[in-house]
């Protein structure tokens, strides 16, 4: 383990900075910050970094930002922390008399990331995700999430084709443009929480982010130049 020196967090403070470890590595702020409140309860003084990134990586298909959330101690406490995580792990720090769910458990399905699967279909309509969370919910072989996936695809197809009836019958201008695409980001936001949510949530509940990831990028970003170059097409003035 290599350890990084971290200057004091108070500038008043000459004192010489301090040798830090890694503890761990968390797929959430949340999770990070809990964690910290363990090691803190065991006497352990603890630092969260990374966190700010984590939901924006959540978005685009990441694991908490770069490299995880990561939680710090002191390089003279490491060990201490290390067993101290490893008991929270295994529920030894849980209060007698009180539950808990287990965590994820990793797994080699392979799943379109949820998340960024919803975060691109503001550009390629709800479709593309309604179409990519039906593939996964047939590789979970949740009786519930394929039910979801089902009405949430049905929904996307119907709004998708009435926001595309409803461009037409506009004309093919700049104004029209703008107005679709709010349709479209509106329709999407519908679709995540009515119907793609619980996906997500199965997903994170059950593997966190060990499971593997279909080449999501490689087919959203080819996708999203040829609708591109389709509306610069259809709105060009004649």
């Amino acid at each position: 383990m290599t350890h990084d020196p971290v200057l004091p967090a108070d500038p008043s403070d000459t004192s010489e900075p301090a040798e830090v470890a890694l503890a761990a590595r968390c797929n959430s702020a949340v999770e990070a910050n809990l964690l910290r409140g363990v090691l803190e309860s065991a006497g352990i003084a603890a630092t969260v970094t990374n966190d700010h990134l984590s939901q924006a990586a959540a978005w685009m298909g990441g694991n908490g930002g770069v490299g995880g959330v990561r939680v710090w101690v002191p390089a003279a406490q490491h060990e201490d922390a290390l067993r101290a995580v490893a008991d929270y792990e295994k529920g030894a720090l849980i209060l007698e008399g009180e539950t808990v769910e287990p965590g994820p458990v990793p797994t080699q399905l392979a799943l379109w990331g949820p998340d960024a699967a919803a975060f691109w279909s503001f550009a390629l309509t709800p479709v593309f995700g309604a179409v990519l969370h039906g593939m996964n919910s047939r590789v979970l072989g949740e009786s519930k999430l394929k039910s979801l996936a089902l009405r949430g695809l049905v929904m996307s197809l119907t709004a998708t084709a009435v926001i595309a009836w409803w461009a037409v019958s506009h004309g093919l201008n700049a104004r029209t443009l703008w107005e679709t695409g709010v349709f479209v980001n509106a329709a999407t936001v519908a679709w995540y929480f009515l119907f793609a949510q619980p996906q997500s949530k199965f997903i994170a509940r059950s593997f966190g982010s060990h499971f593997k990831r279909r080449p999501l990028t490689a087919i959203a970003v080819p996708l999203s130049g040829l609708a591109y170059m389709a509306l610069q097409t259809l709105f060009q003035p004649a």
